[in-house]
């Protein structure tokens, strides 16, 4: 096995997926590049050259481990004229070409078992324009990366979601939001994008065309995203409070919470009669304060680790090093479907949060971003939350889960974002001023766990309760995260009415098949969403 980070080529550098190749030395991986480079396409009559990686060298899979493809061919253009080529070929041939970003999507949406093409050559930052606070970078740039590039000219995004090693294109294409009742999702910092379509080459977007806001998230079905401009904002610092309520507390003080900060996050702790409440507000003093938190995490983690040793049957030797998620999936992975007894864990954790409060001051883009744990299956949804509705839905949420016994790992993480006038945004909205609440739920699949079957199957039934709580509210999934398998016929159709209901999919086919009438780039997720079966 090998990952990203340790490939010879730049193919598979900026990939966040695991490339599980047959077991080969570093130099035979690199001979196989080699011997793909004949792989051939036609451009203006010419032939151009196109490193490829045939299908048998590798399997991709997603952060998570939960989703794998094993394409036919991995296509990896150093030129645009490489990319040209490779599109004009797959659509002349009329096979499929899905391009992925960083396969980082918990639901694999970047997948495909047909050709994959990887744009992660196209990482340059191409131009930064101080006065407008704006940004031109190439589609494959890595979110982490352009942050750190953005810092030394007093710039950074407005919005980012919490993992930093997706590509600018992927996190924007699948509507990945971040946090801030005030600002939107990250595809509306898009000012103007560059996309290469199959029909009709290079077409270049911004708020003049009404086919920008389609085209902003647009799941990778309608073209090839090659060069994106952003609208950036100043450098700043965040102080970033965590507090521990009940949720009589927060019920007093969330309106004026969702007004008062620049981020809020909820981290609820099922069976608990707790949650934990992050706020970031802007901070200007002339110094950073050392933060508030304990820096003793011996101190944080005692009773985690206490119970850990209490009933794993043999700890494991360095468990006393591990950081706070992982020994939260550990303890987890003893009996994850046990409803009691997870339970107790997530009542052992609350401890941790209340010995985790206090203040902190650092850079926008360090505050915002979190350790999100291990592997892990995750489902999130988001909806309009005008009135109080979005804590009303929790409580609901929780009530199901006490209900029903479900044994919920913790957080179900609750954030808030502004409205996105992309159409396919879950965000999406024509009125400005709505403000949306986006809600997840997470099992976690440690490697130590023996049931790992197990636990998908009963995601399945956890997701199933969280549709039915989400129904009133006109909830709709983040496209990262929306499953169409394991449902049966009725359930998948049930499933795309509501989508028609929410989402302009007519307007989103039309434009398809004008662009791409071969439908070459989407691949089994988009054309499940785009079927007209009734």
């Amino acid at each position: 096995m090998f990952t990203a980070r340790t490939t010879v080529h730049r193919l598979l550098r900026r990939l966040h997926t695991r490339v599980l190749p047959k077991p080969a030395p570093r130099a035979a991986v690199g001979r196989a590049f080699a011997a793909g480079l004949g792989g051939a396409a036609v451009l203006l009559g010419s032939v151009a050259t196109v490193a490829s990686l045939e299908s048998d060298e590798a399997v991709f899979t997603n952060w998570s481990a939960t989703h794998s493809c094993h394409p036919t061919k991995v296509y990896h253009p150093e030129s645009l004229q490489e990319l040209v080529s490779i599109v004009a070929h797959h659509h002349a041939q009329k096979k499929k070409l899905r391009c992925m970003g960083s396969g980082v999507s918990p639901n694999g949406l970047g997948f495909s078992d047909a050709s994959i093409l990887t744009m992660s050559a196209f990482d340059r930052i191409l131009e930064i324009d101080v006065a407008k606070k704006q940004v031109t970078v190439e589609s494959g740039v890595v979110v982490g990366d352009l942050l750190t590039h953005l810092r030394s000219h007093g710039l950074t995004l407005q919005n980012v979601a919490s993992i930093r090693e997706q590509s600018i294109a992927g996190v924007t294409q699948a509507g990945c939001h971040g946090t801030g009742a005030a600002i939107p999702p990250m595809e509306e910092q898009i000012v103007s994008m560059e996309v290469l379509t199959p029909a009709e080459g290079l077409v270049t977007l911004d708020a003049s065309d009404p086919r920008f806001q389609l085209a902003k998230c647009g799941l990778g079905g309608l073209g090839v995203v090659t060069k994106l401009t952003l609208q950036c904002v100043p450098m700043h610092y965040l102080e970033e409070t965590t507090t521990v309520m009940t949720l009589d507390e927060l019920k007093k003080v969330h309106a004026s919470l969702l007004v008062d900060n620049q981020h809020l996050r909820y981290m609820w702790l099922p069976y608990t009669d707790k949650v934990v409440v992050v706020t970031c507000k802007p901070f200007t003093g002339a110094e950073v304060p050392a933060p508030t938190i304990s820096s003793d995490m011996d101190a944080r983690l005692e009773s985690l680790r206490a119970l850990y040793q209490q009933v794993a049957t043999v700890p494991e030797p360095d468990f006393r090093s591990w950081r706070f998620t992982q020994l939260r999936d550990a303890l987890y992975a003893l009996d994850p479907l046990n409803a009691r007894y997870i339970a107790r864990v997530n009542e052992t954790e609350v401890d941790f949060w209340l010995r985790s409060q206090g203040v902190r001051v650092a850079l926008s883009d360090d505050v915002i971003g979190f350790d999100c744990g291990g592997q892990q299956l995750v489902s999130e949804v988001a909806f309009p939350s005008p009135r109080g509705e979005d804590i009303t839905f929790m409580e609901d949420l929780l009530r199901r889960i006490e209900r029903d016994q479900i044994p919920a790992h913790t957080p179900i993480e609750q954030r808030w974002t502004a409205s996105s006038r992309a159409a396919m945004s879950p965000a999406s909205a024509s009125d400005a001023r709505e403000v949306f609440s986006w809600v997840g739920i997470i099992y976690y699949l440690h490697e130590a766990s023996p049931s790992l079957d197990a636990i998908k199957d009963a995601f399945v039934d956890y997701s199933k309760v969280l549709e039915d709580v989400m129904a009133p509210y006109g909830a709709t999934e983040h496209w990262a995260k929306l499953e169409f398998d394991p449902r049966t016929a009725l359930e998948r159709h049930i499933l795309k009415e509501r989508l028609r209901e929410r989402f302009p999919l007519a307007a989103y086919k039309a434009v398809r098949d004008s662009w791409d009438p071969h439908h070459i780039l989407s691949n089994d997720f988009v054309d499940e969403l785009c079927s007209n079966d009734l």
